[in-house]
């Protein structure tokens, strides 16, 4: 009788602690205009404290698309339950218009690999910009001379 007891005590305390995580990605906003910057935040959530997790390298860029301009630190936040709450953010931005998928990105925690979901940013041209030296270069001289009064 102790012998089953003690392998179900085993079997529970395994099962418990292989717990499953949960990776959550998001973009600020997933549309900006060439140069704007947005923040792709990673989270992972469901992690218990003893068990390191592995983020993914972050080089100067997602893609060819997409260029890094900061990944800052990793914070740790509690959720409306209190627990715990890793969130990575990573400063990006793009330089020509378009539609850029972010491919999901690998994590390790414990002995197990994750992947994020993939996401889409769209980048838009600065449509409307208008060059001012072009409205200053039509622009009329001023006759300074037949603008000034004569006095009497």
């Amino acid at each position: 009788m102790k012998s089953w007891f003690t392998l179900i005590s085993l079997a529970c305390t395994l099962f418990c602690s292989a717990q499953e995580i949960g990776l959550k990605t998001e973009l600020d906003t997933n549309q900006i205009r060439i140069g704007e910057q947005t923040v792709l935040r990673i989270s992972a959530f469901g992690l218990e404290k003893s068990i390191d997790i592995v983020w993914p390298e972050i080089k100067d860029t997602l893609n060819k698309n997409i260029e890094v301009i900061e990944a800052l630190p990793i914070d740790t936040l509690k959720n409306d339950k209190g627990a715990m709450v890793l969130q990575f953010p990573i400063i990006i931005t793009s330089w020509d218009s378009g539609y850029y998928a972010i491919r999901p990105m690998k994590f390790k925690y414990g002995e197990k690999d994750y992947e994020t979901e993939a996401l889409l940013l769209s980048v838009t041209s600065l449509s409307g910009a208008r060059c001012v030296t072009n409205s200053i270069a039509s622009a009329s001289p001023v006759n300074h001379k037949n603008s000034v009064s004569k006095k009497a």
